[in-house]
């Protein structure tokens, strides 16, 4: 299906993929965090009591810094080529939440499995590889065929679609998915959280 061929982007190509790599990255460090972050802090957990929140919080927390440092190059690569964004440019932190949310939600979902098998780990990062190729991330999204479905279907796509155009263009088609998932993934976080607190002290 032609799936990563490149075609005529609205700025230059490498901006595309920074800036396209800089979403996804906050998606993949979101989804990641949670196993991670209750991982390391396991023999704590088991021996002292307080809010296992705490621990999600710092994790949030290293997830923002890390995206605040990658905008660095983000700023350098708009010097460079000299791009001007537009003045919808400043709604692209509700971009930024919305994939922490997703991510977030996906890692929470997984994370009481992930204490219990190690292979969940492995599994979660050739999941979010293979999920890299299914999103319009280093290529501009299809509008029809098999990889236009997958665009539209995948819920990654709209997020970070959504925050691209923001960024360059001003303009967007996804804008009502975009707000689909972002209200969907508020809901199924609280549904996450909820059994994460139920399954943690179990485990």
């Amino acid at each position: 299906t032609n799936l990563i061929k490149t075609a005529e982007t609205s700025i230059p190509y490498p901006a595309y993929i920074v800036i396209g790599m800089l979403f996804w990255q906050v998606f993949v460090d979101a989804v990641q965090m949670p196993l991670k972050v209750v991982t390391a802090a396991k023999p704590m957990l088991s021996k002292i009591q307080f809010p296992p929140e705490a621990i999600l919080m710092a994790g949030l927390g290293d997830v923002l810094f890390s995206f605040l440092i990658r905008l660095v190059l983000l700023v350098a690569v708009f010097l460079w080529y000299g791009l001007t964004p537009p003045t919808t440019a400043l709604l692209m932190p509700v971009a930024v939440v919305a994939l922490v949310i997703l991510g977030f939600m996906f890692g929470l979902l997984v994370t009481p499995f992930g204490l219990l098998y190690t292979d969940v780990v492995q599994g979660l990062s050739l999941m979010t590889t293979f999920l890299l190729f299914l999103t319009p991330v280093v290529y501009p999204p299809r509008e029809a065929g098999l990889a236009g479905l997958l665009a539209r279907a995948n819920p990654v796509s709209p997020l970070v679609i959504v925050g691209r155009d923001w960024l360059t263009s001003g303009k967007t088609t996804f804008l009502p998915e975009f707000v689909i998932v972002a209200a969907l993934s508020l809901v199924a976080l609280f549904v996450a959280w909820v059994g994460y607190r139920i399954a943690l002290p179990h485990i």
